[in-house]
Protein backbone atom coordinates (compact mmCIF):
# COMPACT_ATOMS: atom_id res chain seq x y z
CA UNK A 1 0.00 0.00 0.00
CA UNK A 2 2.71 2.59 0.19
CA UNK A 3 4.54 2.05 -2.63
CA UNK A 4 1.59 3.79 -5.01
CA UNK A 5 2.03 7.49 -2.16
CA UNK A 6 5.93 6.69 -2.53
CA UNK A 7 5.50 7.14 -6.51
CA UNK A 8 2.84 9.68 -6.75
CA UNK A 9 4.92 11.58 -4.11
CA UNK A 10 8.27 10.93 -5.62
CA UNK A 11 7.20 11.91 -9.16
CA UNK A 12 4.65 14.23 -7.80
CA UNK A 13 6.05 17.21 -10.28
CA UNK A 14 5.63 15.09 -13.52
CA UNK A 15 2.44 13.97 -12.02
CA UNK A 16 1.33 17.41 -12.33
CA UNK A 17 3.29 18.53 -15.42
CA UNK A 18 1.18 15.61 -16.89
CA UNK A 19 -2.00 17.12 -16.04
CA UNK A 20 -0.81 20.77 -17.26
CA UNK A 21 -0.23 19.35 -20.72
CA UNK A 22 -3.50 17.50 -21.33
CA UNK A 23 -5.36 19.89 -19.71
CA UNK A 24 -3.84 23.10 -22.57
CA UNK A 25 -3.42 20.04 -25.42
CA UNK A 26 -7.81 19.51 -24.52
CA UNK A 27 -8.44 23.29 -24.40
CA UNK A 28 -5.77 23.65 -27.63
CA UNK A 29 -8.54 20.94 -29.14
CA UNK A 30 -11.75 23.30 -28.23
CA UNK A 31 -10.48 26.22 -29.69
CA UNK A 32 -9.37 24.14 -32.55
CA UNK A 33 -13.48 23.17 -32.91
CA UNK A 34 -12.44 19.71 -32.88
CA UNK A 35 -15.11 16.91 -32.02
CA UNK A 36 -13.54 14.46 -30.19
CA UNK A 37 -16.70 13.29 -28.20
CA UNK A 38 -16.54 13.06 -24.47
CA UNK A 39 -12.15 14.35 -24.89
CA UNK A 40 -13.30 17.49 -26.17
CA UNK A 41 -16.79 17.97 -24.38
CA UNK A 42 -15.70 17.12 -20.68
CA UNK A 43 -11.79 16.72 -20.75
CA UNK A 44 -11.11 19.91 -19.83
CA UNK A 45 -14.37 20.17 -17.30
CA UNK A 46 -12.26 17.08 -15.40
CA UNK A 47 -8.43 18.09 -15.92
CA UNK A 48 -8.68 21.90 -15.11
CA UNK A 49 -10.31 21.38 -11.39
CA UNK A 50 -7.26 19.06 -10.54
CA UNK A 51 -4.79 21.32 -11.57
CA UNK A 52 -7.11 24.73 -9.52
CA UNK A 53 -6.79 22.18 -6.43
CA UNK A 54 -3.16 21.41 -6.50
CA UNK A 55 -2.47 25.01 -7.05
CA UNK A 56 -4.34 25.61 -3.90
CA UNK A 57 -2.98 22.81 -1.79
CA UNK A 58 0.62 23.83 -2.52
CA UNK A 59 -0.56 27.55 -1.92
CA UNK A 60 0.85 28.26 -5.82
CA UNK A 61 0.08 31.04 -7.92
CA UNK A 62 -2.47 33.62 -6.92
CA UNK A 63 -3.08 31.26 -4.15
CA UNK A 64 -0.26 32.08 -2.67
CA UNK A 65 -1.03 36.26 -2.97
CA UNK A 66 -3.16 35.65 -0.54
CA UNK A 67 -2.55 33.10 2.27
CA UNK A 68 0.86 31.64 3.67
CA UNK A 69 -0.07 28.45 4.29
CA UNK A 70 -2.05 26.37 2.08
CA UNK A 71 -6.17 26.14 2.64
CA UNK A 72 -6.98 22.72 4.38
CA UNK A 73 -8.59 20.43 2.07
CA UNK A 74 -11.91 20.24 2.45
CA UNK A 75 -12.24 24.53 2.15
CA UNK A 76 -9.97 23.75 -0.71
CA UNK A 77 -12.51 21.32 -2.18
CA UNK A 78 -15.50 24.22 -1.29
CA UNK A 79 -13.68 26.25 -3.20
CA UNK A 80 -12.52 25.04 -6.26
CA UNK A 81 -15.92 23.67 -7.06
CA UNK A 82 -17.78 27.29 -6.09
CA UNK A 83 -15.38 29.06 -8.48
CA UNK A 84 -16.39 26.24 -11.19
CA UNK A 85 -20.14 26.72 -10.54
CA UNK A 86 -19.91 30.30 -10.38
CA UNK A 87 -18.06 30.25 -13.96
CA UNK A 88 -20.38 27.70 -15.03
CA UNK A 89 -23.65 30.36 -13.80
CA UNK A 90 -21.59 33.00 -15.87
CA UNK A 91 -22.64 30.68 -18.77
CA UNK A 92 -26.14 30.69 -18.23
CA UNK A 93 -26.48 34.37 -17.37
CA UNK A 94 -24.53 35.46 -20.52
CA UNK A 95 -24.91 32.91 -23.07
CA UNK A 96 -22.62 34.63 -25.29
CA UNK A 97 -19.58 33.58 -23.57
CA UNK A 98 -20.20 29.92 -23.22
CA UNK A 99 -23.26 27.36 -22.83
CA UNK A 100 -24.39 26.33 -19.61
CA UNK A 101 -24.33 22.31 -18.84
CA UNK A 102 -25.34 20.80 -15.58
CA UNK A 103 -22.98 17.71 -16.61
CA UNK A 104 -19.98 20.38 -16.65
CA UNK A 105 -20.90 20.94 -12.96
CA UNK A 106 -21.78 17.11 -12.10
CA UNK A 107 -17.69 16.77 -13.86
CA UNK A 108 -16.13 19.59 -11.79
CA UNK A 109 -17.90 18.12 -8.55
CA UNK A 110 -16.71 14.30 -9.64
CA UNK A 111 -12.53 15.40 -9.99
CA UNK A 112 -12.79 17.48 -6.92
CA UNK A 113 -14.43 14.66 -5.54
CA UNK A 114 -11.19 12.48 -6.65
CA UNK A 115 -8.66 15.17 -5.40
CA UNK A 116 -10.45 15.48 -2.19
CA UNK A 117 -10.52 11.75 -1.66
CA UNK A 118 -7.14 10.77 -2.61
CA UNK A 119 -5.73 14.03 -0.87
CA UNK A 120 -6.75 12.71 2.44
CA UNK A 121 -5.57 9.14 1.51
CA UNK A 122 -2.20 10.45 0.90
CA UNK A 123 -2.67 12.47 3.92
CA UNK A 124 -3.21 9.67 6.26
CA UNK A 125 -0.91 7.50 4.88
CA UNK A 126 1.82 10.03 5.54
CA UNK A 127 1.17 10.48 8.89
CA UNK A 128 1.29 7.38 9.59
CA UNK A 129 4.81 6.88 7.78
CA UNK A 130 5.66 9.25 10.15
CA UNK A 131 4.70 8.04 13.75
Amino acid sequence: MRVPVTFIVRNEKILFGSLVFITFLIAYLQVLKLNLGIITAYGADFFAPIVLYYFARKNIGIFALFRKDPLPASVTFLLILGACIAWETRQFINPVTGVFDLYDILTYAFSLSICYLLDKYISNLLTEQNC
